[in-house]
């Protein structure tokens, strides 16, 4: 892993995520930028996370995520205009 001052784990795009064997060209294109951006990424030596790594980051962001909290979590002013 990389240290919590050092560089950060990129996000990887993953080629299966964007369309099938009937995708556009414009599709199958970027998913040949991606394979060669994160090959050239990953020979330099920066980290890529894994599919895993990503969504485990994404589920823990959400464990911690509260509506109320976000919206002010006020509810005797619901309804009401606001100004």
């Amino acid at each position: 892993g990389c240290s919590k001052f050092g560089v950060q784990p990129a996000d990887a795009f993953y080629e299966r995520d964007a369309g099938d064997e009937t995708s556009s060209a414009v599709t199958k294109a970027f998913n040949a930028q991606a394979r060669q951006t994160n090959a050239r990424l990953e020979a330099s030596g920066f980290a890529l996370d894994t599919k895993e790594e990503e969504e485990a980051r994404i589920s823990d962001a959400f464990k911690s995520f509260s509506y109320d909290a976000s919206m002010g979590g006020d509810k005797k002013n619901q309804g009401k205009a606001v100004g």
